[in-house]
This record gives structure tokens, sequence and C-alpha cells, in this order.
């Protein structure tokens, strides 16, 4: 279904350009903005954005249009005499997604993917038209722009979604970083991250815009099972294609005694053609539940031995400012004779062996008199000297003064990633200097394997 609107918008009224491409005054032309072939839809418009590239000039002129006038469909583009090539967005206001100067040609002109904490954003619902016109003295040409859908929609449905699953994040890999005015995407890829909606009944939907990937494209979950991370292997999508809906149903069950993901894959129209892609079984550990088994994997956890005041047994200290010390002191004590006190820029560690995916309870209690003291506990799956994800047990927050010995990880089980044989426990300090005996006490520190 082909259908459009007419958009004739006043420059002098509602449009704002950046920067200044002409001075002259010039003609008010009519423009004409219509959905192209294939849109059935249009987003919600409430302005556009053009770009005018001047033969002449060699420059790009930007505008802003905002609809105005009691119908808020009329715009007219003043500009002076001469050849140019139009070019008109809609959803593109946010100047962080634009790589504009107006020395660049259209080519050169790019809309890309916004970066965020977590990762690269969605797009928004991108549509571009093209045109060529012609501006002459005491003639007035209508200027038509066919608005073409330039990015695909992701939509996930995930069924099942059991009630201790939380953070759940989507990535979508391999997705084109930016597109460029002629509506051609380049090669450098980013992984998109979106939050899933919550689920509602069990049942939790959430679409994302992308640009199209140029070859396959891929999947991935992260989650967590109580305060376990998770992350999925990827799923290899066979195609998402501008002005095209990509849905994925994910079933969550349990086969027999095994856990997994059915992924039912269809590709829906905005044009209303349908795609099937196969479907993806993915296991999904079960949350670490139960208790530590009473065998602490820690040498020394509680700082018995060693020399007075010297290095615990079974510690090492690490490289940091030039005054740094981890001495066992008497007080203050929360279990047994002794504890460590961490002085200094430096840290405090011990590696200890483990099982791949296991389940391990971990135990530190940290106590800071001071709020001079800065620190915070930085612990590290490992396999052999890589280092693997460990979000959940380490925090990327300074500490300072604490109301006494605090358990850091609140006797929490945390599951290790399937390839890890080594853990890092590790404490640091970051005072610049030696402060007569203030720093960082530590005790009572176990990691149990939950069996």
């Amino acid at each position: 279904m082909k259908w459009g609107i007419v958009i004739f918008v006043w420059i002098a009224w509602g449009c704002q350009h950046e920067p200044e491409p002409w001075t002259e005054e010039g003609r008010g032309t009519p423009v004409f903005v219509r959905a192209g072939n294939g849109i059935n839809q249009l987003p919600p418009v409430t302005g556009y954005q053009v770009f005018v590239y001047d033969e002449k000039t060699r420059e790009t002129g930007f505008y802003e249009c905002n609809l105005v006038g009691t119908s808020g469909d009329r715009f007219n583009l003043e500009l002076p005499s001469g050849t140019y090539t139009g070019f008109c967005m809609v959803n593109v206001e946010d100047k962080a997604v634009r790589e504009y100067s107006k020395t660049k040609t259209p080519g050169q002109i790019f809309i890309r993917l916004k970066q965020a904490e977590e990762g690269y954003c969605e797009t928004k619902d991108y549509l571009l038209g093209q045109t060529d016109f012609t501006i002459q003295e005491d003639k007035q040409e209508e200027v038509v722009f066919d608005l073409e859908r330039k990015v695909a929609r992701l939509r996930v449905i995930i069924e099942n979604v059991p009630p201790e699953m939380n953070n759940l994040m989507l990535h979508v890999t391999s997705i084109p970083e930016k597109m460029n005015l002629l509506g051609e995407y380049t090669e450098n890829v980013q992984t998109v991250v979106k939050r899933a909606e919550r689920a509602q009944e069990g049942v939790s939907t959430t679409s994302l815009f992308l640009f199209p990937a140029r070859g396959n494209c891929g999947l991935s979950f992260s989650y967590k099972m109580g305060a376990t991370s998770y992350t999925t292997s990827v799923h290899e999508l066979s195609a998402l294609l501008a002005n095209r809906i990509t849905e994925i149903r994910v079933v969550l069950g349990r086969p027999g005694e095994g856990d997994f993901a059915d992924f039912q894959v269809n590709i829906k129209g905005w044009d209303e053609n349908v795609i099937s892609d196969k479907d993806w079984y993915i296991d999904i550990p079960a949350a670490c539940k139960g208790k530590g088994n009473g065998v602490n994997l820690v040498r020394n956890g509680s700082f018995e031995e060693g020399k007075w005041e010297g290095l615990p047994l079974g510690w090492n200290l690490g490289t940091g400012g030039a005054d740094r010390q981890a001495i066992r002191v008497g007080s203050p004590v929360l279990e047994g004779k002794k504890a460590v006190c961490l002085e200094g820029k430096t840290y405090l560690y011990q590696d200890i062996p483990v099982r791949g995916d296991a389940c391990y309870q971990f135990q530190l209690y940290a106590n800071s008199p001071s709020e001079e003291v800065k620190w915070r506990w930085w612990c590290t799956w490992m396999s052999g000297t890589t280092n693997l994800p460990s979000e959940d047990i380490r925090t990327s927050e300074y500490h300072y003064q604490t109301q006494g010995y605090m358990d850091v990880f609140r006797n929490q089980i945390f599951r290790s990633p399937a390839t890890a044989n080594k853990l890092r426990l590790e404490v640091r300090t970051y005072t610049p200097t030696l402060m007569s005996g203030i720093g960082l006490y530590v005790d009572a520190v176990q990691v149990e394997l939950v069996e």
C-alpha cells in the first residue's frame, strides 16, 4: 500500500538550521513528503531533518523543520537559485547521532549508533528520502521526497520467564555502526544492547530498531538467576532487513532434566512478507541454591598463620605506591586472634583453584574505622592467566568508613564461568601514604563449594 502526506513548512517560522550555508534571500519552495513503496506505516512525526547539498558551493546545509500551522502539515524550503540534492529524514533530531559538517558531501555525513554505558543503543525508526531539484528565479518547483524506511525491527518474545531471572539483556551483534545520507551502511559493526521489557505473566516482549546487518548477525542474552550472572552462546540470525520485522519467539522450559529455550523465528512485514528461520535451543543453568560444604578453600582465611606484624601466610601483596604494607594484627578481630591490616596504595590477594560451572559461597569481612581510607573488593574468575567475566564478585564503587566489620559478599552464592579454573580473591586500598596504623582490616575470608 502506498500513501502520502503533504507537508509544507515555512523555514523562516518552523525550521532551525546549522550552520548558515547561505546568506542571500531566496524563494520559498513547496515540499511534498510521502511514504515510499513497501511502507504501510509511518512513525509518529513531529518534524523533519533536512540536509541540502549545493552543487555549486559543494556545501551541505542542515535544517530542523517543525510542523507548524493549524493543520501542521506545511513547510516551504527557502533557498537561493541553484541546483541541489536534498535528503529528508525522520527521527534524527538527536545531535549525538549525527556526524555532520557543512563542508562534507552527503556520502561523508553519517547517522550513527549512540553509545551508552552498557553498550550501543538501538536506532530510532529512521526514514530517508532523496531527491534532486533546481531553484530558478520567478519559477516555483514542487520538491517531492519519497521516504524509505532504513532500519530493521527485531521483536523478541520470551515466554515462561522464571521469577528468579532478572537483569535480562538482549545483545545483537554485527550491526553496522553508521549509515550515510546515500543510505549506505558502513562495514564497521558493533553490538547493540537493550534491557528486556519486564515480564507480564511470564512473558517478556521487547522490540529493537537496528541498522540492517550486511551479513548474518547474532543474538545472545545475559541475565542473572539470583545473584549469579549468565551469558548464552550467540545464535546466528539469517536475516535482518530494512523495513522488515524479524520476530523471535523464545520458550523457556525443562524437557526431562535439562533447561532449554525454544526459538521460533519469523520475519513479518512492515512489507508483509514472511521468512522463517531455524529454531534455537539454549541450556539455562539453574540458580545456585543451598550452602557451602564447610570446607574453606581459602588458605589462612582468618590470618592466624604468619610472622607477627608480617604478611600472612598464603597471601600476596600487590605492587602500588611506595608506602604499602599488609600486617597481621591482634585488634580489631572478628574471628580467632588475628586479622590483617592493609595500608597504603596496594592490594592483597590469593589465587584459589576452582571448578568451572560450579557454585561457591563467598564471605569476606572488612572494617574501615577511618573515612580517610578508600577501598573496594575486586575478585576475578580466571582461566589460566585469562580474566573471565567477574562483575558479580567485584564492585566498581569505592568504599570508605564502615560501622565495624561488614561481609562484603553477604554470604552470597556465585556460579563460576564454564571455563574457570582459578579464583583470585583481592582487596584493594587507595591511600597514597601510610597513616600511622590507619588502614583497612580484613578477617574471616571464606570460599566454600556448594554441592
